[in-house]
């Protein structure tokens, strides 16, 4: 996975960044936005990226992290700050940690995107 920076540079997203590589990461668990990439026949094996709505990017990493040991590369990848500049910082911050909450307690992807997406107009038309 490339290292990942966001476009903006506040303390709070930096210590997001920081935590996504360095505390996330050395459990073998990417976001998308970190370009996470494997050798092909590695993610055929594990079954290629999850049919999910959300979180396809910690189940494609825990399945990888099943067969080989992931490596964070010095190399940037610079994802936008959009959700957390129209929702606030802490706001998303804790919807965030709630969406992990319930991915864990295996709540619908759908439902949980769904919230992810409000308002947003980004991705999906919720």
């Amino acid at each position: 996975a490339f290292t990942h920076h966001f476009d903006n540079k506040s303390l709070g997203l930096r210590f997001t960044s920081f935590w996504s590589n360095y505390i996330r990461g050395a459990r073998g668990i990417f976001y998308l936005d970190h370009c996470i990439f494997a050798q092909k026949s590695l993610l055929e094996e594990v079954g290629l990226i999850p049919e999910v709505d959300i979180f396809e990017d910690t189940e494609i990493s825990i399945k990888l992290r099943k067969k080989a040991k992931p490596k964070l590369l010095p190399f940037t990848s610079t994802t936008s700050a959009i959700r957390f500049k129209r929702n606030g910082f802490f706001k998303q911050s804790l919807n965030n940690q709630i969406l992990k909450w319930k991915y864990y307690l295996k709540k619908d992807h759908k439902k949980m995107n769904q919230e992810y997406e409000k308002h947003l107009d980004l991705n999906s038309k919720y």
